[in-house]
């Protein structure tokens, strides 16, 4: 399923919610806003920063961090 939004659902949530994988990345958050454009903002810095190798799950490292990790440890 391609990432994008999902309305906000009746009695849970007024915020949209971001779903679906972006170059095999999953992504399952909330867009922390009610406002649809605002949303759709959110979904497309997510897909750029997919894009870009800077994404995290919450928690995670970034491709880059991670790169830096091993140079730092001398390929360790």
């Amino acid at each position: 399923m391609p990432l994008e939004l999902k309305p906000p659902r009746a009695g849970k949530t007024p915020n949209w919610q971001i779903r679906g994988t972006h170059y095999g990345i999953r992504v399952d958050r909330t867009a922390g806003t009610p406002d649809k454009a605002k949303a759709r903002r959110e979904l497309n810095r997510i897909k750029d920063e997919i894009e870009c190798g800077r994404f995290t799950q919450k928690g995670g490292l970034t491709f880059a961090g991670a790169a830096l990790s091993y140079v730092r440890n001398e390929g360790e």
